[in-house]
């Protein structure tokens, strides 16, 4: 058996794999899309932060 005959796992060959399944790289999409949704949600973000500017006196 060659080394192009084996089908390997997601972790051998995870662009081959994804080709083979676009169910599973449709899924991933979706993970990934949610889960920036999902974070653009709950980052907390400040109006005004504060900071200080760096002089030298």
């Amino acid at each position: 058996m060659s080394d192009q005959d084996n089908k390997g796992g997601f972790f051998s060959d995870p662009i081959a794999f994804m080709a083979r399944n676009p169910i599973a790289a449709n899924l991933l999409m979706v993970i990934l899309l949610g889960g920036g949704i999902w974070s653009m949600f709950t980052i907390q973000k400040e109006v005004f932060p504060e900071y200080e500017l760096d002089i030298v006196e």
